[in-house]
């Protein structure tokens, strides 16, 4: 396997996995390091190859880092703005582009057109309100910690995030090999089964397979249990 690493998602095999293969199942590096903190993402072949490479390569002058500097410059530097770190210049007057760009007519037909979407949004479910569940816990329930705990071993991942045009749809537990998507609805599913529907439509549409189980049951232990021989019928 020197020639070539496997991706532990698909099976694609290649010289390495870049972030452009890791952008089709929606995660970045990082994720796939913490999801398989042992697996190459380069192989041996191409990592002797880029060291051979990097020893040879001459250093670089003063004179082309500076002509390398003034032209970064010029593609950044064009409006002329005062030289700040990068989050200074990002908004309010301290942004180069500031009041140039749109009228104050403009500036005000933007803000109702994008409070006026983020309304539509929360109230169709595309997107969920930050003070919604103000003052819950943001960690697992109880049911979802027993459950984890048996589903983790069989290789599950918590709140396995999905993006999609307007935000992420987060799984509550998902293999990523299978595909396989668990949800657990409590009672508050009556309340936004609509916006679960579209939900389930999209994960389905990008290949995922979505099982939801009622949390029905009062005791954690023994549902978590349940969950357990349910999802070993699946796989």
């Amino acid at each position: 396997m020197e020639d070539y690493v496997i991706c532990k998602i698909c099976g694609w095999k290649g010289k390495q996995i870049t972030t452009g293969h890791l952008k089709e199942h929606s995660i970045k590096a990082n994720d796939y390091k913490t999801m398989f903190p042992n697996a190459e993402m380069t192989c041996l072949t191409t990592k002797r190859r880029m060291s051979k490479m990097a020893k040879t390569r001459p250093p670089q002058t003063e004179e082309k880092k500076k002509r390398i500097s003034e032209s970064m410059k010029r593609i950044y530097r064009q409006t002329n703005f005062p030289l700040k770190n990068k989050n200074e210049n990002q908004s309010g007057e301290d942004n180069h582009f500031y009041g140039e760009t749109h009228s104050k007519e403009n500036k005000q037909k933007l803000s109702q057109s994008s409070t006026k979407w983020l309304k539509n949004a929360y109230q169709n479910g595309d997107k969920i309100s930050p003070f919604k569940y103000l003052g819950q816990g943001k960690g697992m329930s109880q049911y979802e910690t027993e459950v984890y705990r048996l589903l983790k071993p069989l290789g599950f991942v918590y709140d396995y995030p999905v993006p999609f045009s307007k935000g992420r749809y987060l799984i509550d537990f998902a293999h990523l090999e299978r595909k396989i998507g668990i949800e657990l609805d409590s009672k508050l599913h009556d309340s936004t089964s609509d916006r679960d529907e579209r939900k389930d439509k999209y994960l389905r549409d990008k290949g995922w397979k979505i099982y939801r189980i009622k949390m029905d049951m009062k005791n954690p232990i023994d549902f978590a249990e349940e969950v357990l021989k349910y999802i070993k019928n699946l796989i």
